[in-house]
């Protein structure tokens, strides 16, 4: 009996055995583009506010990448404590065991006994609807750019 060669078999199977490689590639280049946008645009709409520390909030984020058999992922991320109450908002504030309460505005110091309740701000969910679009046409990329990469 004779062996069967089939012609292109070693370049299928070669193919076959880079296919998750590919395919992790097509991802993160995907994926990291998106991400990109997705942080500038979380910049932007950042508020700056109008203390001593303004755009502190803005220039604070970080990103991660990662990837695993999962797939791949781009975080972003901002550890300012005070970002919880420009997303959720606050109460009103009273100096309690301080005479005053001191903040600067433009530039200018300013002592209360109290402020106001500041509103809720959720920038990124704006951010994330404005996004929806491309978040959408990148789910479809994705696929193609793994069988053009073949």
């Amino acid at each position: 009996m004779s062996d069967v060669q089939i012609k292109g078999l070693d370049r299928v199977t070669e193919r076959m055995r880079t296919m998750p490689e590919r395919a992790a590639e097509a991802q993160h280049t995907v994926i990291k583009a998106l991400g990109d946008r997705w942080l500038l645009m979380l910049q932007d709409e950042t508020p700056r506010g109008e203390g001593e520390t303004s755009g502190d909030l803005a220039g604070n984020y970080q990103t991660e990448e990662s990837a695993s058999a999962a797939g791949v992922s781009y975080r972003i991320y901002n550890l300012t404590p005070y970002l919880k109450f420009v997303l959720k908002g606050r109460p009103e504030v009273f100096a309690i065991s301080a005479k005053a309460l001191r903040f600067v505005i433009n530039g200018q110091v300013i002592f209360r006994k109290s402020v106001g309740a500041a509103e809720a701000n959720d920038f990124p969910a704006r951010v994330r609807r404005a996004m929806q679009g491309d978040i959408d046409a990148a789910k479809r990329e994705i696929p193609n750019l793994i069988v053009r990469s073949q």
